[in-house]
């Protein structure tokens, strides 16, 4: 299943780091055929985007430096819980679990996992509904 692969790729990325060059671009083997594209937003997160057409999944991850090595003494296990709850409603999907069964119903899943020093969540969709997955 081809989507397995772009999802370990992306986990990879996050654990180990993007390999860029000093211009901020993507350090990349001829023979791969993805298109790469590194961007800022606004608030500050860095973006590394990766394209494949080849592929009929789409997937999104995000990390965040927050993890388990940041829970308050008189809160421990916070990280972990704001990470469940980050899938459980939103502006768009406010019904609890209506995002994930939004998902689910377009040939996705959802995952996500804190760390010592980071959280990350991450999601893949039929390619189709990936950008109303993408703003939910």
């Amino acid at each position: 299943m081809k989507i397995k692969l772009l999802h370990i790729f992306l986990t990879t990325v996050l654990l180990i780091g993007f390999p860029l060059m000093s211009d901020d671009t993507v350090n990349k083997s001829p023979s791969d055929n993805r298109e790469y594209n590194i961007f800022t937003l606004k608030n500050g997160i860095d973006v590394v985007t990766v394209s494949d057409p080849n592929l009929v999944t789409s997937a999104a991850t995000l990390s965040v430096g927050v993890g388990a090595f940041q829970d308050p003494d008189d809160a421990q296990g916070i990280a972990h819980f704001l990470e469940h709850m980050l899938f459980m409603g939103s502006k768009k999907y406010p019904k609890p679990n209506e995002y994930m069964q939004f998902i689910q119903e377009n040939g996705g899943d959802t995952n996500a996992f804190t760390a010592a020093e980071q959280t990350t969540y991450l999601f893949s969709i039929n390619s189709s509904k990936f950008e109303p997955a993408l703003i939910g």
